[in-house]
């Protein structure tokens, strides 16, 4: 009987030892990302940490930048030594390796529940899908839509509120565009970017490889006609020749490009009055009209000691109002609507923006089906 008082004694002194002021405090868990953005964005997200630890005691996060160039390396040095990150960010096309090598956990039990997944950009959550498993939140949206130069379609003679949208269309007022000075090309007519089959497949109806990805599948009237056009055009362009002087977007060196975001952010440091004589944005099409979206995503390793803790962080990182205060840093295409509803995108840029996400970035091409319906493209 003794014993059995003792026994509970000791039980009362050790729960009241550990409420008691000066008791060891639990140990808190320690959250490790690791996000291929700008610096000015690592800092604007490590400046916002202390709202999400006040919000989760408990848990400490710990972010670092990681640039494409070391990406790889670092990233296959982590997994082979046993010590990749808890949260990693990848690219658009990284879906396959994360889910059949074993590099990330489905979020699907996350997600279910989950009432922000649907204010995402279809076209940007897709690429996170892979036969019906969700392994990633897109963090940022890379859409690739034409953008003009108003004032320069207008020394053209061009009508910079009709601009042009068919292939043939694009190249017609492409030659319009450019300027020579002597043998020297200063203004390019339309970018030729390094990725532009993927456009000119897409806008044609054409599959790079079968359905099973055993065998290429642009052999075909479609796939022939998109190489032929585009081939002559590049070489009509100049582009990359080296008579070819011709300067950014915002130095009137293009009449036209097929966006590449960080454009944005340069135009808003360099010149923000700019914004006015830029317009878009176009959607490209041929035998048909889409966009190309290459969304950068969130998923939760499978070293990860504490995934719910994890999650807890993406899921916060993607809440509009903290997505809004870190993008605003890159002018890259949020991938949910309600950002746009944030101040920071009530100027003009955040309105072209908001007009990129609404034209160009939230329509979904179905290739796959999502695992969990997203809300109706409006």
């Amino acid at each position: 009987m003794n014993v059995k008082r003792s026994l509970v004694s000791l039980c009362v002194f050790a729960a009241m030892a550990a409420l008691w002021p000066g008791a060891a405090p639990a140990q808190a868990v320690e959250i490790e990302v690791w996000v291929t953005m700008s610096p000015a964005e690592v800092n604007q997200i490590q400046a916002l940490l202390p709202d999400f630890e006040r919000s989760n005691p408990g848990i400490e996060v710990s972010v670092s930048g990681l640039t494409w160039a070391v990406y790889n390396d670092r990233v296959v040095s982590a997994f082979a030594a046993g010590l990749a990150p808890d949260v990693l960010m990848t690219g658009a096309s990284f879906v396959w390796q994360v889910a059949n090598k074993g590099l990330g956990i489905p979020l699907n039990k996350y997600v279910e529940n989950w009432d922000g997944y649907a204010d995402f950009a279809p076209s940007a959550l897709q690429a996170a899908v892979y036969e019906g498993n969700i392994y990633g939140i897109p963090l940022q949206a890379s859409t690739r839509a034409i953008w003009y130069r108003k004032d320069v379609f207008e020394l053209a003679g061009v009508d910079a509120e009709n601009p042009p949208d068919t292939w043939e269309e694009i190249r017609q007022v492409a030659r319009r565009l450019m300027r020579w000075e002597g043998d020297r090309i200063t203004r390019v007519g339309f970018n030729i970017p390094r990725d532009i089959l993927h456009h000119a497949f897409l806008t044609n109806g054409v599959s790079w490889f079968n359905a099973g990805a055993t065998r290429a599948a642009f052999n075909t009237e479609a796939g022939l006609e998109a190489l032929a056009f585009w081939a002559e055009f590049a070489r009509e362009m100049h582009y990359r020749a080296p008579g070819v002087q011709a300067g950014p977007l915002w130095e009137d060196g293009y009449g036209m490009i097929l966006n590449y975001p960080p454009t944005y952010a340069v135009i808003s440091q360099v010149d923000p009055d700019l914004w006015e004589k830029i317009g878009g944005p176009v959607v490209m099409r041929n035998r048909r009209k889409a966009a190309y979206t290459y969304p950068d995503w969130l998923y939760i390793t499978t070293q990860s000691k504490h995934p719910d803790e994890a999650w807890a962080f993406i899921e916060w990182l993607t809440r509009p109002e903290i997505l809004a205060e870190v993008k605003r840093h890159s002018m890259h295409t949020p991938p949910r609507r309600a950002v746009f509803e944030h101040e920071h995108y009530a100027g003009i840029a955040g309105e072209l923006l908001r007009r990129e996400f609404l034209e160009a970035t939230l329509p979904r091409l179905r290739f796959r089906k999502l695992a969990r319906p997203a809300a109706d493209d409006r």
